[in-house]
């Protein structure tokens, strides 16, 4: 297979995009609601598979590359309070609430800071993105036996049709930067690319549809200790 292949497929992806949004906006002029909501189900589907896409892109870029990181004993809890100094522009502009259910002592971790908070940032935005506007959200951590587990979740969004949102999702707008997945923050990276990275710290993450929640995100990682043992 041709290595620009992805990058083709990629691109005929985004033309797409750019085609359904400027129909989504003359629909929205006409008010023509039941067509505008066909559109936005096109462009939610064509705007998750572009990211995929270019996540699967960045895993072969690093991998080709090498990807190093940078460990180091850290509590899981600072890595999501700075996720969250991140996110929080984008949950006030969605007036949504944050609720934390934090451990009440330090779970460390061995991990490299900068590529953690990626992660993290990036779940807490596709939450934010799927969290109907003036809902909550809510982050925990915990150390549960031999893991440290991470939980972040949104109240679902509506599945009534006649709920949905007409307006143009978020992810319809591509930005400058094709890598940034999701728009609000530079650091912001593919939730593919968030799978590989944790992998990479010896752990697990768990997408939504992985566990039949649509908006849920679950992280292991091993507590220090194992790590060092």
């Amino acid at each position: 297979m041709s290595a620009s292949l992805p990058l083709k497929f990629k691109d005929l992806l985004q033309k797409t995009i750019l085609a359904a949004s400027a129909l989504n906006r003359e629909l929205a002029l006409r008010g023509n609601i039941r067509e505008i909501r066909l559109v936005n189900t096109i462009l939610t589907s064509t705007c998750s598979l572009w990211s995929e896409v270019s996540s699967i892109i960045n895993i072969a870029t690093l991998e080709t590359e090498g990807l190093y990181l940078q460990p180091q004993p850290m509590d899981i809890n600072t890595a999501i309070y700075n996720s969250i100094d991140q996110i929080l522009p984008k949950l006030h502009r969605n007036q949504q609430q944050l609720t934390l259910r934090l451990a009440p002592k330090a779970c460390k971790v061995m991990a490299d800071p900068l590529r953690l908070e990626q992660v993290l940032l990036t779940i807490f935005s596709s939450v934010s993105e799927n969290t109907p506007q003036g809902n909550n959200i809510y982050a925990s951590s915990a150390e549960q036996g031999d893991s440290v587990v991470i939980k972040i979740w949104g109240d679902p969004p509506a599945t009534d049709a006649s709920l949905a949102d007409t307006r143009p999702h978020p992810r319809h707008s591509l930005e400058s930067n094709e890598d940034k997945t999701t728009p609000g923050s530079e650091l912001a990276i593919g939730l593919a690319l968030c799978k590989y990275l944790i992998k990479l710290h010896n752990g697990k993450m768990w997408l939504p549809d992985e566990i039949a929640d649509k908006n849920t995100f679950v992280i292991v990682l091993p507590p220090i200790n194992d790590r060092l043992s």
